[in-house]
């Protein structure tokens, strides 16, 4: 009896790995025929999380709704030419109307995440100078986070070079602060 239900669970696990290995080809199909990450989410990403549109779904990714929400100091970097989140998508007014915490720094140059230099890019990225840059500021000027809502025009719209120098400017009258994050 026990041998029966040992083989039977493992036929079972056997047809469940099938499964997934025949929903995994489906999907490397999909995304190989896509043409542009778009094409792609409509015809995969909609579907399998129950979104009536390509849009509707991007609407409810989309950071833009919700930056309002954030309530601690962050700091978002992003390529001019991110291959994923094209510049014309960027949520740019959301980000300097909202009031939050917000700092959006842009670069021309940096890909999806990569934001690596160099021809053997073995050292630090340009993330991992941003980041303690941008944590030293918001515990050295509290003041200057608290109500800030800031947009970091960056090298994508100054034509400045990236080398993880970060200069900061604002009206220090305003209690919503638009600031420029620039990285040169």
């Amino acid at each position: 009896m026990r041998i029966v239900a040992s083989m039977t669970m493992m036929m079972m696990m056997m047809m469940m790995m099938m499964m997934m290995m025949m929903m995994m080809m489906m999907m490397m199909m999909i995304a190989f025929q896509s043409r542009s990450v778009r094409e792609f989410d409509e015809n995969l990403t909609v579907d399998m999380f129950g979104y009536k549109s390509v849009d509707e779904y991007y609407a409810d990714a989309s950071p833009a709704t919700k930056i309002d929400r954030v309530r601690i100091p962050i700091l978002c970097l992003n390529a001019a030419d991110d291959p994923f989140v094209p510049f014309r998508t960027l949520p740019l007014e959301a980000v300097n109307e909202s009031g939050s915490r917000v700092v959006l720094a842009l670069t021309r140059h940096g890909g999806h995440i990569g934001f690596l230099a160099g021809l053997l890019p073995t050292g630090p990225s340009l993330l991992d100078r941003a980041v303690p840059q941008f944590v030293s500021a918001v515990f050295q000027h509290p003041e200057d986070f608290a109500a800030a809502a800031c947009v970091g025009a960056g090298a994508a719209a100054t034509g400045g070079e990236e080398d993880g120098n970060v200069k900061c400017g604002g009206d220090e009258n305003e209690s919503t602060k638009e600031t420029t994050a620039t990285f040169y």
